[in-house]
């Protein structure tokens, strides 16, 4: 069976990571992605269910704030910057 490089970009950190995670598990990042292939092919499936990063607590009261109306507005980008400035 011939071979073939299967390229992909990611960042620096990302690939870090995961290469941490699979060291752990005693895999390469090559393995772990003929991993991933191989499985996808025999289940012809994802391997996982693909979720979204959960948002920070702070984010999610953001985005209460938001819908309750209690978030300050803005007419455009200027006044947004001279609020930033009046805080500190």
């Amino acid at each position: 069976m011939n071979k073939v490089i299967v390229q992909s970009r990611v960042s620096q950190e990302l690939k870090n990571e995961a290469e941490s995670v699979f060291s752990a598990m005693g895999l390469t990042v090559a393995e772990a992605i003929r991993l991933f292939l191989n499985q996808t092919v025999t289940d012809y499936k994802f391997p996982f269910v693909p979720t979204l990063r959960q948002p920070t607590t702070e984010f999610q009261a953001a985005l209460r704030e938001l819908d309750t109306g209690k978030a300050e507005r803005f007419n455009n980008v200027d006044d947004l910057f001279a609020s930033w400035e009046n805080e500190e």
